[in-house]
């Protein structure tokens, strides 16, 4: 059995299985950050649901 799951978009908003969904981004310039502080970055970075990368 599948679990098959709604998703809907309106001029606004995005919704799962009827639940707003909502998106956080951001980014980070690695060549503006100190080498030795990389780690300590990462580690902080907190919960990740996904990460998509851009070049």
């Amino acid at each position: 059995m599948t679990n098959k799951r709604t998703i809907r978009l309106n001029d606004k908003q995005l919704f799962i299985d009827k639940k707003p969904f909502i998106m956080f981004s951001g980014e980070v310039h690695y060549f503006r950050i100190p080498r030795d502080k990389w780690k300590v970055m990462i580690e902080n970075d907190g919960p990740v649901t996904f990460i998509l990368e851009s070049k």
